[in-house]
């Protein structure tokens, strides 16, 4: 179901928290200037992981039929505590071209270490246990804390993030207002400058996102240049969740 227009009631500030099971967000997503596929993220039903109750939220990315000369489907879940607001854990289950990849996170809050399990196909299974800050998190769960936050024109905000391979922090500058159109319809949006530190092919040499500018901060657009070219995630629907504990 496609969002409502930014002037139109969905707009409104919500009571509740601002995304619950329930919500989905389906993107395009374009490699230089072209649609590749879709992405998808999905908070789901309350659940137990580790004797915690968390929602699941769930994203996918899956490249379209033309490009099955180099398939993509990847599955990433991360567990989150709805009253800690955080991540307890993360699993990554990456399949490129028939290519294999799986990981697990789990973070020790009290301890302040997070301990990492990579098993690849014809690889040694790897595993540590590293330092980490007390609000570290994975990229999808800074982006749901990021959601949480003001974000209002000059903010400054920044979310320590772990990839399983290197600790950095995402800073987000709040730099404009601006009426955007995308797939899902038109919203009153706000813009931000984001800095991460990707390495490699996925290093990346510039990154904007933008929110819808009310209580729900629907991620709309991202637009990105990597060292491996730009990629486009822009929503083309959104459906809202049912606020529950």
């Amino acid at each position: 179901m496609a969002a409502e227009p930014a002037d139109g009631p969905a707009a409104a500030p919500e009571q509740g928290p601002v995304f619950s099971p329930g919500e989905s967000l389906v993107f395009r997503v374009s490699y230089l200037g072209m649609s590749v596929g879709r992405a998808v993220a999905v908070v789901g039903a309350g659940t137990e992981v580790d004797g915690r109750k968390v929602w699941p939220i769930v994203g996918t990315a899956r490249t379209d039929p033309f490009y099955s000369f180099w398939p993509v489907k990847d599955r990433f879940v991360t567990w989150w505590d709805p009253v800690e607001k955080s991540s307890i854990g993360s699993e990554f289950h990456a399949d490129h071209n028939k290519w294999r990849r799986r990981e697990r996170v789990r973070y020790d809050r009290k301890a302040l270490t997070a301990s990492f399990l990579c098993e690849k196909e014809y690889a040694p299974r790897f595993e540590e246990t590293v330092a980490i800050e007390p609000d570290t998190r994975d990229i999808i769960a800074a982006l749901y804390t990021l959601r949480q936050r003001r974000l209002a024109v000059g903010d400054h905000e920044e979310i320590s993030v772990y990839t399983g391979k290197h600790i950095f922090p995402m800073k987000v500058d709040v730099q404009r207002t601006e009426e955007l159109e995308v797939g899902a319809g038109k919203f009153d949006a706000v813009i931000a400058k984001v800095e991460v530190e990707f390495s490699g092919k996925t290093a990346t040499k510039k990154m904007e996102m933008a929110f819808s500018n009310d209580a729900r901060h629907i991620p709309l657009k991202m637009d990105a240049e990597f060292l491996f070219g730009a990629i486009v995630a822009e929503l083309q629907s959104y459906e809202k969740g049912v606020s529950r504990p």
